[in-house]
């Protein structure tokens, strides 16, 4: 397991993305046939006995968390998750861009560049664990900023 950290001297802005971020259950609640897609297409390209459902996104969000779902040519395509640790840091989690819709090659690294970015406006670090063998998720937050710490 790496772990890496973006802080607001590290982040490099890129092209404006088309998102939006979801942080209460009125929002939720009007995003949840969106959601659930990308939860379907996330289940028909991976099997992970940890993937969230509906209800726990609803639970996250009554949490704090933050929700933030990216689109192609207003297409859902991913999300990606964040949670405040303290008043200074929050964590990355759940980045998901599906493969199954045609969509930009660089669209994973664009979203969690921008997302990233919207979170370093409340919080002056972002922290987020990826497994060794995910190389791809490696590469992009390195490419975007993120630097590894021991």
């Amino acid at each position: 397991m790496k772990h890496y950290q973006l802080s607001k001297e590290t982040y490099v802005e890129d092209p404006d993305l088309h998102y939006v971020k979801i942080y209460n259950k009125n929002w939720l609640q009007s995003y949840k046939d969106t959601l659930q897609l990308l939860i379907n297409y996330f289940n028909e390209e991976y099997t992970w006995e940890g993937m969230f459902n509906l209800h726990d996104a609803d639970t996250r969000i009554r949490e704090g968390h933050n929700l933030f779902l990216l689109y192609s040519n207003n297409r859902a395509i991913g999300y990606v998750w964040f949670k405040e640790l303290d008043k200074d840091t929050c964590f990355g989690y759940n980045l998901y861009v599906t493969k199954k819709v045609n969509r930009p090659k660089n669209a994973p690294a664009w979203f969690y560049n921008r997302v990233s970015g919207e979170m370093l406006r409340f919080y002056s670090t972002i922290k987020v664990e990826i497994e060794d063998w995910n190389k791809t998720v490696l590469d992009l937050v390195e490419n975007i900023g993120y630097k590894e710490i021991r």
